[in-house]
């Protein structure tokens, strides 16, 4: 199993994939969907299992009493199953939001073989980069006083966990952030290369819309998580500089990758609109020519022609322009608002209670 090669010329046959390794967090997310009965059990079992430890490594350094528990630590299991089980499920997304937009894209089976490939697969390269610069990241972090300090006094096993558990929970974020930052490109580069749009038959080009919304809402849900902890559960106020990052960056993931296809849906009705403006007028001018020739002979279809003609234009005109169904951008919205309200009804009620 592996990633192929970096050409992104799809317009032309491949005689051959280049196969390489999978990522470490590609290869652990096949492990999970292998295993039998529903999808979200093993993440299920991660999170409590995870949540469990971070509690019970704590009560074994004496920070926290035996049975009592710490809520930020117990929650922060959720940063990491979050993480790598979005990972997987922006994959499975990609996968049919590629298939949705097939007849749209000129490549061949090879092509379209190589396509699937970058948008549901992280080469080993880049798990390997997104693991180095968590270890380079912890690593710089523990040259602060009170980090090192908590540290040396923590037993071994401790701090062997809590640096496992930060570098799974950094790396695998990395790792979302460039599989992302992948499907994004991907969408970009095949709507540029759209050479014909069908404006009565949007299914196609709505396709990648479901993929960057769904991109965008996983965004707004960290930030809405982390909102929850900031506010609930106190942690440092820098985090708030995060989770508002999250937000525009949640907005920019959903549209900006869409602004290509929507320029090729207003070139297809302009197109359109223009050959309606040209048949009206040579109907009108065939009318006029009739007329001057006192031949009124079925002189009443051209009325019923240029009726015709008028409908279909606002037919044309009445044809979304926007990339994404009604209910992607509800979707969106509404999950988007959501730490926004959240943050202002807690601050409103502090202020006032």
């Amino acid at each position: 199993m592996a990633e192929i090669s970096e050409n992104l010329d799809t317009t032309k046959s491949k005689p051959a994939v280049k196969i390489n390794s999978l990522s470490w967090i590609e290869r652990l997310t096949q492990w999970i969907r292998s295993l039998p009965g529903p999808a979200w059990i093993p993440y299920l079992v991660m999170l409590l299992v995870l949540g469990f430890i971070n509690i019970a490594v704590l009560w074994l350094a004496g920070v926290l009493p035996v049975g009592s528990i710490d809520p930020q630590n117990a929650t922060d299991a959720l940063w990491v199953v979050f993480y790598i089980g979005f990972f997987d499920y922006l994959s499975i997304s990609a996968k049919n939001a590629l298939k949705k937009f097939r007849p749209l894209s000129s490549t061949d089976e090879s092509g379209y073989a190589l396509l699937e490939n970058k948008f549901t697969k992280l080469p080993a390269r880049q798990g390997w980069v997104a693991l180095a610069i968590a270890i380079v990241v912890l690593s710089a972090s523990y040259f602060t006083s009170d980090t090192r300090t908590a540290f040396l006094s923590f037993p071994l096993i401790t701090n062997v966990y809590q640096i496992f558990f930060r570098l799974l929970a950094m790396s695998s974020f990395l790792c979302l952030v460039f599989q992302s930052t992948r499907q994004i490109y991907l969408v970009s580069k095949l709507h540029r290369e759209v050479k014909n749009v069908n404006l009565f038959h949007l299914g196609p080009a709505h396709a990648f819309s479901i993929l960057t919304s769904k991109m965008g809402m996983g965004l707004a849900l960290i930030a809405t998580f982390g909102v929850f902890q900031l506010v609930f559960l106190h942690i440092a106020a820098v985090f708030a500089i995060f989770d508002l990052t999250l937000l525009l960056v949640a907005a920019a993931a959903f549209v900006l990758p869409l602004t290509g296809m929507r320029v090729k849906l207003l070139e297809e009705r302009n197109a359109m609109l223009e050959k309606n403006d040209h048949r009206i007028e040579q109907m009108v001018n065939k009318f006029n020519l009739r007329i001057d020739a006192d031949n009124l002979e079925n002189i009443d279809d051209y009325p019923r022609a240029l009726q015709a003609l008028r409908t279909e234009r606002n037919a044309l005109q009445k044809i979304s322009m926007w990339p994404w169904e009604i209910g992607t951008i509800r979707g969106f919205a509404t999950t988007f608002l959501v730490p926004i309200f959240l943050w202002l009804i807690t601050h409103y009620l502090d202020r006032f209670f």
